[in-house]
């Protein structure tokens, strides 16, 4: 899990790299307004991704945990019951 975040995380910065490398292209031939106005659009397009993104994290992140959680509380629970039944009387 640790590698995708790393990896969405690039992905995020390299998106935003090669926007900024894209926008002196369309300044130049449309205009500043324009490009203020694409510029705009694409902070909220690539605000949402990385929003999202960590929206996502977080949630796959808590699941994954209380699961474990729950799997160790399920497995002592086991372990003290067989150990009740098992123990020799007295």
């Amino acid at each position: 899990m640790q590698d995708v975040y790393i990896i969405t995380s690039m992905a995020i910065v390299i998106m935003v790299c090669v926007w900024h490398a894209i926008v002196p292209s369309i300044s130049f031939r449309a205009g500043v307004k324009v490009a203020d106005y694409c510029d705009s659009i694409m902070a909220a397009v690539l605000g949402f991704v990385y929003i999202a993104a960590h929206i996502m994290f977080a949630t796959v992140i808590t699941w994954r945990v209380s699961r474990i959680t729950v799997l160790m509380i399920a497995s002592r629970c086991t372990a003290q019951w067989a150990a009740a039944i098992c123990a020799p009387p007295g």
